[in-house]
């Protein structure tokens, strides 16, 4: 029997609406009312001498992932639709499967990262590109693990063919390592975790500091089963992760070379956005976003808690969770808390039979905080520019 996916048209007939579409289109319409003829291209911002606050595009992990995600925003949303159709054809140049089909088929194969970091990478820049073109351009972005994979495009580092290319190296490249390990979050700070880990799990890893009280391993799948069930014993929550590899741990290790070889050529340039780097917790430097970061970036432990913690310091205060169904806002709520900083953390698309309803809502809160309303000529804007993202604010 053939494991190629069974693909549903996407196809909507004309005039069909889904049950919500009365519902979607009202709420809508508080952000979508054309600007002001006079009114610079400045998106959902505020008006002059106004406080304006600083928003930070998060760009989420695996994990993420759901059957239907995506399919609704690509059948009704222009800018998300085109944003996925240009991947689409740049996947295809590579050889990829068809992020596409993968999204209609009724059994997408998000248990192989050949076929899952692509389609995370494009929802993830079709995102982006459709809050954008409503005018709520983030002032930085972040990416956790494989999310830094769009959080380069986003920030104008790496082209998006680049881009395109990394999501498709690193799907191919790790696909070897599938049913070697798995990865566990548990609602332990990383310093409660090490001398437990070091006394009795010695060869489980610390894949992700996510949060004060947020932290992902990454193992051996027997030993990490047994360490999640001793943990559940202890009253501690801890989650299974349907993420096929132990990534962020030496279980990498055997692919890296392969993997900065297959990135060379990786071309980064300034971008017009800041990056804050998961894999230092700092500032990027665009020069650094190369194949070696991005071997790095495979091998080495998520500082998310450190990059967001550096967010804020830069004025952030405004959170928003770039992914398919959010994973992380209880860690970014979590860092927010501990370090006494009022921010509000906002999800985007998320599970559920209409996977726009988590954007529009985004979109009516992004726009209620910054005082502005979406403009509708960054539509046009967008076009003109081939659907290459906003420039910064002159």
């Amino acid at each position: 029997m053939s494991s190629q996916p069974e693909p549903t048209t996407w196809q909507q007939p004309a005039g069909a609406t889904s049950p919500s579409e009365d519902g979607i289109n009202r709420q809508a319409a508080h952000w979508r009312e054309p600007a002001d003829a006079g009114h610079p291209l400045a998106g959902g911002r505020v008006s002059a001498g106004a406080t304006r606050s600083k928003i930070a595009f998060v760009c989420s992990p695996a994990g993420q992932q759901w059957t239907g995600m995506a399919r609704m925003m690509f059948q009704s949303e222009n800018a998300f639709r085109n944003m996925l159709l240009r991947c689409d054809r740049e996947f295809a140049r590579l050889g990829g499967t068809s992020v596409i089909d993968e999204i209609f088929s009724t059994n997408p194969r998000f248990d192989l990262p050949r076929h899952l970091a692509p389609i995370i990478f494009a929802n993830q820049v079709s995102i982006a590109a459709w809050l954008i073109d409503q005018g709520l351009e983030p002032d930085m972005v972040v990416g956790s693990s494989v999310g830094e994979f769009a959080a380069a495009v986003i920030s104008g580092i790496l082209t998006l063919s680049d881009g395109v290319r990394l999501a498709f190296e690193f799907g191919r490249i790790t696909q070897p390592l599938v049913g070697h390990g798995s990865m566990i979050a548990v609602d332990l700070s990383r310093e409660e975790l090490r001398p437990f880990l070091r006394e009795r799990y010695s060869s489980v890893a610390v894949a992700s500091h996510s949060g004060p009280r947020s932290t992902v391993l990454a193992g051996d799948r027997s030993e990490m089963a047994t360490l999640a069930d001793e943990l559940k014993t202890q009253n501690v929550d801890c989650v299974l992760l349907p993420i096929p590899c132990a990534a962020h741990s030496p279980a990498m290790d055997p692919i890296l070379e392969d993997l900065r070889h297959a990135l060379k050529g990786l071309t980064p340039r300034p971008g017009h956005l800041p990056m804050i780097s998961s894999v230092t917790g700092l500032p990027a430097a665009w020069q650094d976003i190369d194949s070696n970061y991005f071997v790095k970036n495979a091998r080495q432990p998520v500082l998310l808690f450190e990059a967001i913690e550096r967010a804020l310091t830069e004025g952030v205060d405004i959170l928003v969770e770039i992914g398919a169904n959010p994973v992380l806002l209880s860690a970014l709520q979590q860092t927010a808390d501990a370090l006494g900083k009022p921010v509000t953390v906002i999800g985007t698309m998320s599970r559920g039979e209409d996977d726009r309803v988590g954007l529009v809502n985004a979109a009516v809160e992004l726009s209620r905080l910054t005082g502005g309303r979406a403009d509708r000529r960054l539509g046009r804007r967008s076009d003109r520019n081939g659907g290459l993202w906003l420039q910064p604010r002159r």
